[in-house]
């Protein structure tokens, strides 16, 4: 008999399934979310975080949210994941539909995702729903520092987000090495990560490398106009 699926948005009832569905999905980046990082996220309301569950439980997910860049609001599609037993059935199709489709009801024009360069699992399900991919994207990651700077003084964009498995501030459209080493003194909280989307080949990158920052790897900007 043929697994039927069902998606529907999760609440904090979900913790503890949402958190063994995400440590499965991501075993082999040796993931370890905790039910109350979960219950933690389930309770923001500016997440949209859906669910697939077949007749055997819970069997992926996919966390999206708002965020602003200047006067532009965007859908970030986050993290998308589903187990290894349920891959093949198109769920994360249907969880990446799910989430769009929450972005309309929320009147937001612009959908994306930011994928490895060699998810190519991921990059096929976007591309089935007519995202569009970008030039290639470094990634940069750096943690907090002292002394503690203002968003002010940042000639940067800062955004901060919290996600299933990390919290912290993302840094976009840097106009100098100082905004990327300012932006290190945005927050004091040791477990946040101060992270940079830049071009791969770019100014940018070694603002970042000079910064302390560290490469994690390449990625694509995939997005949809909604």
């Amino acid at each position: 008999m043929a697994q039927t699926t069902r998606i529907a948005r999760l609440n904090i009832t979900d913790a503890a399934d949402l958190a063994a569905c995400v440590n499965t999905a991501f075993a082999h980046e040796h993931t370890d979310v905790d039910r109350t990082q979960t219950e933690r996220l389930l309770a923001l309301q500016a997440h949209h975080v859906a669910g697939a569950f077949g007749t055997d439980g819970l069997n992926g997910f996919c966390d999206s949210f708002e965020t602003r860049s200047g006067s532009t609001s965007r859908w970030e599609i986050d993290l998308l994941g589903v187990v290894p037993s349920a891959r093949g059935r198109r769920l994360a199709r249907m969880l990446v539909h799910d989430s769009v489709t929450e972005a309309k009801h929320r009147g937001l024009s612009v959908a994306r995702a930011l994928v490895r360069h060699d998810n190519y699992a991921a990059q096929a399900v976007f591309s089935a729903l007519h995202f569009s991919k970008s030039d290639l994207r470094a990634l940069w990651v750096a943690e907090p520092h002292s002394p503690r700077t203002h968003a002010a003084d940042v000639k940067a964009i800062c955004i901060s987000v919290t996600t299933l498995t990390y919290a912290g501030i993302w840094i976009e459209d840097p106009q100098n090495a100082a905004a990327l080493e300012l932006a290190r003194g945005l927050s004091q909280d040791s477990t946040h990560v101060i992270g940079a989307v830049l071009p791969a080949e770019s100014d940018a990158g070694r603002w970042a490398e000079r910064a302390g920052y560290q490469r994690v790897d390449l990625y694509h900007w995939w997005t949809l106009s909604i």
